[in-house]
């Protein structure tokens, strides 16, 4: 008997994976999840959550390992709440490194014990949280002071820029962030970081291009600059621009 169909849809969804309820909701019991196992269709990751295997072929592999991270915390737990760099994932920032380790937090700052790899943070302040694909998830703002004490400086203005790029944090934030980062192990090296986010860099690898520059000191003057001729026709965009003088 084949695997649902709707299950295989939600796995992809999932990085693959998917739980213990998820299978129970369309009748696949234990005795089942038993022998897909055994067989080597699919892999028991933690307790009652499998990677059935099933992701999307146009998913970068890196992309499928971050995601596969965030999604094996949650399933880990139905109450689990997304957290630092697994929030990130889901929220859409780019700029992670490839490995990122499976956490996630209790409402309350209730304690659990991490098991498989999965870190289970107790955090008892209270935290802002957004639905995501049915799960809570911290907001972008909480979750970057969550990670980038954890980050390289080049991670961590990649994940501040994509962030910046894509409307999930406004500029004015930043001075949020900082006083969040403040009193935190890491804070001291992170948050000069905060200064060299730019909000027009499309991806990691323009804002590793303009850090490098950076660390040059010829720093671009601007970002994503189109160019026209002198009828007014566009000729290109630049991803580093740098101002010449004379209109140049």
């Amino acid at each position: 008997m084949p695997v649902p169909r709707t299950l295989l849809h939600l796995a992809r969804q999932q990085a693959g994976l998917v739980s213990a309820e998820q299978c129970e909701a369309v009748g696949v019991g234990p005795s089942r999840r038993r022998n897909l196992v055994a067989r080597g269709g699919w892999r028991r990751v933690t307790r009652r959550v499998f990677d059935t295997t099933a992701v999307p072929a146009e998913m970068h592999p890196y992309d499928v390992d971050r995601l596969r991270s965030a999604w094996t915390a949650l399933l880990a737990n139905p109450l689990a709440i997304a957290v630092g760099a697994c929030a990130l994932v889901l929220h859409g920032v780019q700029g992670l490194p490839r490995k990122i380790t499976p956490e996630a937090t209790f409402a309350g700052g209730v304690a659990r014990k991490s098991r498989d790899g999965i870190a289970f943070r107790q955090y008892v302040s209270g935290m802002a949280t957004v639905e995501i694909a049915g799960r809570d998830v911290v907001v972008v703002g909480q979750a970057l002071i969550q990670t980038l004490p954890t980050l390289t400086r080049d991670q961590a203005v990649a994940c501040l820029d994509s962030a910046l790029y894509r409307g999930l944090i406004r500029p004015d934030h930043l001075a949020e962030i900082r006083r969040g980062l403040e009193g935190r192990r890491g804070a001291r090296r992170a948050i000069p970081w905060l200064s060299l986010a730019h909000g027009r860099a499309e991806s990691p690898p323009e804002s590793r291009a303009r850090l490098r520059c950076h660390d040059a000191a010829i720093a671009p003057d601007d970002l994503q600059r189109d160019f026209f001729d002198g009828r007014g026709r566009f000729l290109g965009r630049a991803d580093l621009a740098w101002h010449l003088g004379g209109n140049r």
